[in-house]
């Protein structure tokens, strides 16, 4: 027999519901992994400026495709709690601020400005969440790496392979706690175990 869900637990997945389908986080996570791969084995800025519609493509496929089957996905297995837009997301601030990092000044306030936007929502889940999304903890800490090297900066050759190796292991860490956030959603609402809507889809 299963044993009796925690009140607690079933209040976060109700309430956190659309920030826990980890399927999403995962899929956006494939973006700065892409990118630091990319950066990686380009031979020039010709080769860089072929990304650039590769990445149209993807973000036409996520937002027109990918999307709509994740959602789809969660709304038959698990039954919807009312819709409402996320907030902006932990990986799209990540890259977008891996990439202007370039932008920035190698001191301490540039520094300071990365760490506590790369380990702001990683920590709020951790410790708002607690125990149950402890798995956050892993791009807290690539985070908090991340920024502590940025600070150590001296040239632009180190910038540019640091920029490599925070969207690589930043996307790493995401889609980790990605499926993390997956894989909690699917123990606590298991097959048959559906939510109903609290409020009227806008989408009906």
């Amino acid at each position: 027999m299963r044993e009796p869900l925690n009140p607690r637990l079933i209040r976060l997945v109700a309430s956190q519901y659309r920030e826990l389908q980890g399927l999403r986080t995962m899929a956006q996570a494939a973006v700065p992994m892409a990118f630091g791969a990319w950066l990686a084995l380009a031979q020039s800025w010709w080769h860089l400026l072929l990304a650039v519609p590769v990445a149209v493509a993807w973000g036409w496929l996520y937002v027109t495709w990918i999307n709509e089957r994740i959602d789809d996905f969660y709304d038959s297995r698990c039954g919807r709690v009312g819709w409402r837009s996320l907030p902006l997301s932990h990986t799209f601030l990540f890259m977008s601020l891996a990439q202007g990092s370039a932008l920035m000044s190698w001191h301490f306030a540039g520094a300071a400005f990365l760490l506590a936007n790369f380990t702001l929502y990683p920590a709020f889940a951790v410790v708002r969440d607690a125990p149950y999304r402890l798995y956050w903890i892993v791009p807290l800490l690539v985070g908090v790496v991340a920024g502590v090297q940025f600070a150590a900066l001296t040239t632009a050759s180190q910038a540019e392979a640091w920029m490599i190796r925070v969207a690589l292991t930043g996307g790493v860490a995401i889609a980790i706690a990605g499926l993390g956030d997956h894989l909690l959603l699917m123990r606590t609402l298991p097959a048959g175990f559906r939510l109903k809507a609290e409020t009227t889809d806008s989408r009906a």
